[in-house]
């Protein structure tokens, strides 16, 4: 889905996501709101912000549909 393709570039240019690109993690998904900044989300954690995600866009997704995502892009681009 485009949406959350473009929510997702958008979190990682955000002043959001700054501390832990300034933290130089290496996750996707980081703690950046207290705690070890730039540390992996818990499952627990990951699992509350896709439930409070999927509320704000208004349809069910699920993280590993950002991998197949990712990957048919990749594929679309010749990688």
């Amino acid at each position: 889905n485009p949406y959350v393709v473009n929510m997702y570039e958008d979190y990682l240019v955000s002043e959001e996501y700054r501390p832990s690109f300034e933290a130089g993690s290496d996750y996707l998904f980081t703690n950046i709101e207290e705690g070890a900044i730039g540390r992996a989300l818990t499952y627990e954690t990951a699992l509350d912000l896709c439930r409070r995600l999927r509320r704000r866009v208004g349809f069910h997704w699920t993280w590993h549909w950002l991998r197949h995502t990712h990957i048919s892009e990749c594929i679309a681009q010749g990688y």
